[in-house]
């Protein structure tokens, strides 16, 4: 929406087909919530892929957080299992983590996205 509060998750059924949307919502108005969103895998390997949402101007001092939602057989679960937050800015830059994201590697090499 306007002031990026909501996302909109669309489940493939297969071919063209979709479930109906489910809704995530942000909490803060002008925190850009869903400004960017990436697949990260299965993070908790319980067979469902996992999603990060950004919020880069949510948060204390407005520094951006990102929200991990866990994957569950109804789609990603509206309440997030971890919340990110950004606690560093530069003072010649607008503070923005999470302003971009991408996930689903393995960056130890220890089977986890």
């Amino acid at each position: 929406n306007a002031w990026g509060l909501q996302v909109s998750v669309y489940l493939g059924r297969g071919g063209f087909s979709f479930q109906p949307p489910q809704l995530l919502t942000g909490s803060e108005v002008y925190a850009r919530y869903g400004s960017a969103i990436t697949a990260l895998g299965d993070l908790d390997k319980d067979g469902y892929n996992d999603v990060a949402i950004s919020a880069p101007y949510g948060g204390t001092g407005h520094l951006g957080v990102v929200y991990i939602h866990n994957g569950r057989a109804r789609g990603p679960d509206p309440t997030p299992s971890q919340v990110l937050r950004g606690k560093w800015a530069s003072s010649y830059m607008p503070a923005s983590f999470g302003y971009s994201i991408t996930g689903n590697t393995d960056i130890d090499q220890n089977g986890y996205p």
